[in-house]
């Protein structure tokens, strides 16, 4: 359904189409006394206003399917005092913003001030979660990714490892992969399960991992070595991992990915039990197969999964524009990693200049995008003064920036 008035309206001041399943709304030509607008809890997937509107106070467009909001219209509302926008599937880097009750044109305003302080840029860093069973290959397929190599016998991962994928056209054949992905590995044994939830949120893309051998129905407990002692653990199944993802990562990019695939290369017989059920779960839902012991991408999956990936990055808004302060503070954070990767001490007062950050306002988007892309830990209500850095980096109420190479 289009809302469409067939001529102008100069003496319209209030207008209200909430709750009208409209997937469209194409305001008249002349409506310059136009107050209020509310086009709430539609099925609305595009704002793009063609003109001005000088007089327009309040705008609401929560409860619809918009992915963006463009700031650069900001002045066409030069009178705007109120904008909701929440409960939309809004791209990462506004979604923090705007996913509140409260009025959001403060934070729109700031965001499209931070964009004209410097060259914007495109986001080319993205965050990948391994999830699974422990001794599934989580391990295995992250050494594949990053290194190209592979090791048969992996120690079980105790809590979170991290690597960072920078290039992967030497085994691509020259195909073209213009991403950086921060894999983070998850220890599967049950007693991090709870633990993994400090971790995991939503804009970030999730490999949930399986195999026959420690499938629940082959075998339900499996084994690991700590020390001199034997441990186990429960094997969960595939439908477990999925709730799993579901509950820390709602909205997000999921890839399922059946590893050892030259011992069985047969597809789930849940697939498309999985699909009717997780479908409307996740952005993306998509089913693989590879094998970590083969070299060659063509043959060993690894071509096809990054062909995956790349579409799950589609659905964030690769294409989107960032300020170039929000790539400023990362690489800050980046450089107090490479002067001490495990503990360190932000200094206490860092000017503004550096970053561009309003005095005395909080650049929460800033930060989350440095946690969204997995370059550290944030934890809310950290930094709550952006010109005052008084974390301790290696606590855990703080903020953790990882190694490049590989942390727990």
């Amino acid at each position: 359904h289009t809302l469409v008035f067939e001529s102008s309206m100069p003496q319209l001041e209030h207008l209200d189409a909430s709750d009208s399943g409209l997937m469209a709304l194409k305001l008249p030509q002349n409506c310059d006394r136009l107050r209020y607008l509310d086009g709430s809890r539609n099925k609305i997937s595009q704002f793009v206003p063609l003109r001005d509107f000088p007089s327009l106070e309040h705008l609401d467009l929560s409860e619809n399917r918009l992915n963006d909001f463009d700031t650069r219209w900001l002045p066409k509302f030069p009178k705007l005092q109120r904008v909701y926008l929440k409960e939309n599937p809004m791209y990462s880097s506004k979604r923090d913003g705007v996913e509140r009750p409260a009025n959001c044109l403060d934070f729109l305003q700031r965001f499209q001030r931070d964009l004209e302080k410097g060259e914007p840029q495109q986001n080319k860093e993205y965050k990948v979660l391994v999830v699974g069973n422990g001794g599934v290959g989580k391990s295995c397929l992250v050494e594949r990714l990053v290194h190209n190599t592979f090791t048969p016998s992996h120690d079980s991962t105790h809590g979170v490892s991290i690597e960072q994928c920078i290039s992967l056209e030497q085994y691509l054949e020259q195909d073209k992969f213009p991403y950086i992905l921060n894999i983070w590995d998850f220890g599967g044994q049950d007693i991090y399960h709870a633990t993994h939830r400090l971790f995991m949120q939503s804009n970030a893309i999730y490999y949930v991992l399986w195999d026959e051998e420690n499938n629940p129905d082959h075998k339900k407990e499996s084994e690991y070595q700590e020390g001199q002692e034997t441990r186990k653990y429960d094997n969960h199944s595939l439908q477990y991992w999925l709730y799993y993802v579901q509950q820390q990562g709602k909205d997000s990019p999921v890839i399922v990915i059946k590893t050892k695939k030259a011992k069985n290369n047969a597809p789930s017989p849940h697939e498309p039990s999985l699909l009717k059920t997780f479908s409307n779960s996740f952005k993306k839902l998509d089913f693989h197969q590879v094998e970590s012991s083969q070299s060659d991408w063509q043959q060993n999956g690894f071509k096809r999964l990054l062909n995956f990936t790349e579409d799950a990055i589609a659905s964030f808004g690769r294409d989107e524009l960032l300020p170039q302060n929000w790539f400023n503070l990362r690489q800050h954070l980046r450089n107090l990693q490479k002067n001490n990767s495990k503990q360190g001490t932000i200094p206490a007062r860092i000017p503004r200049y550096r970053f561009g950050l309003r005095p005395g306002k909080p650049n929460r988007s800033a930060r989350k995008m440095a946690g969204a892309n997995g370059c550290c830990f944030l934890q809310r209500r950290l930094l709550w003064q952006c010109d005052y850095f008084a974390a301790r980096l290696g606590n855990s109420r703080h903020l953790y920036p990882f190694s490049a190479t590989k942390a727990t």
